[in-house]
């Protein structure tokens, strides 16, 4: 008799969830195709950096308060990231290493490169170092990197945390497209009068025959 009647029961049971399955299944086959696809499109705009973390935060930059040291600027170029930072405290400090890095890509300062800053004063970090520094600083680009600055206060070595979010330029202050330059360089109607050497004559018309077309051109930035 029990034996009848847990038949009858799970039968019953049976019963009543098919249509939950079935629902279920329903859903899926209506559905699944549209949440598929979202899924693509979603993977597809974090792949490209579009929802990407740094797109979507304000720009920052934030060193450790603890270190005496303060982010009072902060841009970045293609191969290159400035911080420009402040020392707080009374006590000089003398940085000897910094970096900014993401994952496997960084930009450092160079090994050869130390800045002394005495209480209150400011000094700018050029930090161009690296082989993948390129890699970190993507022209239009939002870079969130973390901040890391090697520095000795008070005869001890100590190191200062934190992090950054800028927008990549397209090309630093000063640069000259390389096209303008090449064609500076070398003219097509003219080949003969290059950029170069018509400085090097003003130069001579101007006294200063002691300068080249080398000279000329890092002087005023160009690209000859």
């Amino acid at each position: 008799m029990k034996s009848q009647k847990s038949k009858s029961f799970n039968r019953i049971r049976d019963i009543k969830s098919q249509p939950k399955a079935q629902a279920a299944m329903e859903f899926l086959m209506t559905y699944g195709w549209a949440i598929l696809a979202v899924a693509v499109v979603i993977g597809v705009l974090d792949y490209t950096g579009i929802l990407g973390g740094a797109t979507l935060l304000p720009e920052r930059c934030t060193i450790d308060p603890g270190s005496g040291l303060f982010c009072e600027d902060f841009v970045a170029y293609p191969g290159r990231v400035i911080l420009r930072v402040r020392n707080i405290l009374t006590s000089p400090v003398n940085i000897t290493g910094a970096s900014v890095s993401q994952g496997r890509n960084s930009c450092n300062l160079p090994s050869s490169a130390s800045i002394y800053l005495k209480g209150e004063n400011v000094g700018e970090l050029s930090l161009f170092d690296g082989s993948t520094c390129l890699n970190l600083t993507l022209p239009g680009k939002k870079l969130k990197g973390d901040i890391s600055i090697t520095y000795i206060r008070q005869s001890l070595s100590r190191t200062a945390k934190g992090d950054t979010v800028v927008r990549v330029g397209e090309s630093a202050p000063g640069e000259a497209d390389h096209d303008i330059c090449d064609t500076a360089a070398h003219p097509p109607n003219d080949p003969d009068q290059d950029l170069c050497n018509e400085l090097d004559w003003l130069f001579e018309q101007g006294g200063y025959i002691t300068f080249n077309s080398e000279d000329c051109c890092s002087t005023f930035n160009l690209c000859c």
